[in-house]
């Protein structure tokens, strides 16, 4: 099929989407290149800027992994990529994400004309007032109540962020945290 990743650097990089694609297909992907940054946090949004673009073999579908909070920076993504080539189907690989960020993406999508698939880690978590901390305990949040009740039991009923501040810093960086 005519598919690409498209990294969103940094955090991007800790998806590992294609090693897990050539683990399982026994080819690697084509990988394009995007880096992005929060220019200004609002009040339940924040304005995304693509500062770098390196796509080598545009294709008419990706494989994006990405930490989801608002959808802020999926969306400026999928406008950079197809500002400049075709797109027809997005696929995304997400360890913690938002149901808000989820149905951004999705709503974008769908009135552009692109088939979806969303994959999430152990739920699809309600995002706080913050734009940024993803808690199981959110009241929002869509999970077993297995995780719940771990994190109540953690963090002693504490809506604690489960990706910490910002994902992909800490997997960079993992002593700096």
């Amino acid at each position: 099929e005519d598919i690409s990743e498209l990294v969103v650097l940094s955090k991007g990089l800790s998806y590992q989407v294609n090693e897990a694609f050539a683990n399982v297909f026994g080819e690697t992907l084509p990988m394009n290149l995007i880096a992005t940054r929060r220019a200004k946090v609002l009040t339940g949004d924040v304005q995304i800027e693509v500062s770098y673009t390196r796509i080598d073999e545009p294709t008419k579908s990706l494989i994006i992994g990405d930490t989801v909070a608002s959808g802020a920076t999926l969306l400026a993504t999928l406008e950079s990529y197809r500002s400049e080539h075709d797109l027809s189907s997005v696929y995304v690989l997400s360890y913690a994400g938002s149901l808000v960020g989820a149905k951004r993406i999705a709503e974008y999508c769908e009135s552009n004309g692109l088939a979806l698939r969303m994959v999430y880690g152990l739920g699809a978590l309600g995002l706080a007032p913050n734009g940024f901390d993803l808690s199981f305990l959110d009241p929002e949040t869509i999970t077993d109540d297995r995780y719940r009740q771990k994190c109540r039991d953690l963090f002693s009923g504490n809506p604690v962020s489960a990706v910490g501040w910002d994902f992909g810093s800490q997997w960079m960086t993992p002593g700096k945290y």
